[in-house]
């Protein structure tokens, strides 16, 4: 997640807080239940998760997209656009083209969220919360939230393309 975390090639490791409370099914029914709090994900997150391809490790990556969002792939994806099933995520690595991410594996489901992080707490002059953009804001560009009445790819498409043939003409 370089230049997020670890940004310098120093021998200096962050030491982050997780919040597990967040991706946890039972807190997070029971803060809703009760009107307590509300977890749920957001874009930009960035989230602790088993890896698809080998559910013993844990990679962390950030939240592109969130379920019915349309995606722009980047390779080695074979689709180049993609929309983001119920239950799932798109993550990246903040290095879109040096990481194992959605464009590996695919969309990743929300069962195999582990954690928010939330703080840096290590070393002391990068002490404070998580930035929630990436530092290349062109990873959220490629995506579009799908609208609440839009729930199928090929329908958001015709949509898409019915908009570009509108033209508004400018009067002088």
């Amino acid at each position: 997640m370089q230049p997020t975390f670890n940004p310098d090639t120093s021998l200096k490791s962050d030491l982050v807080l997780l919040d597990r409370f967040s991706a946890s099914p039972l807190f997070a029914w029971y803060g809703e239940h009760f009107n307590l709090w509300k977890s749920e994900f957001k874009r930009g997150d960035i989230v602790v998760l088993k890896s698809p391809l080998n559910p013993r490790h844990r990679i962390i990556k950030r939240i592109i997209a969130l379920p019915d969002d349309v995606v722009e792939t980047l390779p080695p994806y074979a689709e180049k656009v993609v929309q983001v099933p119920g239950g799932h995520i798109w993550v990246e690595g903040d290095e879109p083209f040096k990481t194992r991410d959605s464009n590996t594996f695919g969309p990743a489901s929300l069962g195999l969220v582990e954690a928010k992080v939330k703080y840096i707490l290590w070393p002391p002059e990068r002490f404070g919360p998580v930035p929630s953009t990436p530092p290349d804001t062109s990873l959220l560009g490629r995506v579009m939230p799908a609208p609440p009445h839009i729930k199928d790819i090929n329908e958001l498409m015709r949509a898409q393309k019915r908009a570009s043939r509108v033209r508004i003409r400018q009067d002088s």
